[in-house]
């Protein structure tokens, strides 16, 4: 600020920037029409020595007094992104960030990088890539140099969560019934990551011939969630018999009774001995297995019953 404008107003101040005019190198201004005037084009930390003319109507002032100044720069703060949350199988996504001052391209040096870090990493050595379990981490930037500001760094964070699974079954659609409790269906879980996973299977119904039915459920883990299959039902159907009659042992004519059929006594009609049956033979419709019944007199006799 000059001491004296000598009754006319400043119209214009010129700097000097280690004894040469400075030029603004957005505007490529050298006189500027307002004080305080603020360089840019300084790298942080650089010391310079600078003068100032002031200009009126009346003309140039003299050089001001030199002084020695270093460039500081002006505090900005880089926070890391925190996406939205991902189920487990989701690459980590690139990092972003924001400022808390409207910075442009040109503003940096060299412009902040951002990973996703495990909470325990605290010196931030190794950034994490690709499939990470589920859990909360941390994103953190780092390395950006600028002229005009000094950056500090704010954290966010990433959370990965469980992954939906699907549990199928799979049943034939019908199978004999063998007299025990028939288990012919698989399980089947897909997820990301899984392979060769099953789940439990239940059934109701599945002695007998009908319908039976089968569930399953995987109770899931640390990187996915439970799931539980529709229900699906399979056939019993009846196992084939064979029922054959017995072939018994040849039996000498009017000698040795036929043996008695299952469940004891003779088929109503069925004659023993010869046909037609002598005079005399006595008739029964059914003989019991152990009776005793009374014959005639001595001599040949047939048996009708």
């Amino acid at each position: 600020t000059p001491g004296a404008d000598n009754g006319s107003a400043i119209t214009g101040y010129t700097i000097y920037e280690d004894g040469s005019l400075y030029t603004d190198p957005t505007t490529n201004a050298t006189s500027f029409s307002s004080s305080p005037v603020v360089m840019s084009g300084l790298f942080n930390g650089d010391v310079h020595v600078i003068t100032v003319r002031a200009t009126n109507v009346v003309g140039d002032s003299p050089i001001s007094n030199a002084i020695t100044a270093t460039v500081g720069p002006i505090p900005v703060t880089i926070t890391a992104a925190t996406p939205t949350a991902l189920a487990y199988g989701t690459p980590i996504p690139e990092i972003t960030y924001t400022t808390d001052l409207v910075l442009t391209a040109t503003d940096w040096v060299t412009a902040p990088t951002c990973a996703v870090y495990a909470s325990s990493d605290t010196s931030f050595s190794t950034p994490l890539t690709g499939v990470v379990d589920t859990g909360t981490y941390v994103t953190h930037c780092t390395g950006a140099n600028s002229w005009n500001y000094a950056p500090t760094y704010a954290d966010g964070s990433l959370t990965i969560t469980p992954a939906d699974t699907t549990t199928v079954i799979t049943c034939p659609a019908a199978i004999t019934y063998t007299g025990s409790p028939l288990t012919p269906c698989t399980s089947d879980v897909t997820g990301p990551g899984l392979t060769n996973t099953t789940g439990t299977i239940t059934y109701t119904n599945n002695t007998n011939a009908g319908t039976a039915t089968a569930t399953s459920q995987w109770a899931g883990g640390s990187n996915h969630n439970p799931s539980t299959a529709p229900d699906v039902t399979f056939t019993i159907t009846p196992a084939p018999v064979t029922i054959t009659a017995s072939t018994p042992t040849s039996q000498a004519y009017g000698r040795t009774p036929f043996p008695a059929p299952p469940g004891g006594g003779w088929r109503r009609g069925a004659l023993c001995g010869r046909t037609p049956a002598p005079s005399g033979t006595q008739s029964r419709s059914r003989i019991a297995p152990g009776e005793t019944w009374p014959l005639p007199a001595p001599g040949r006799r047939s048996f009708a019953a």
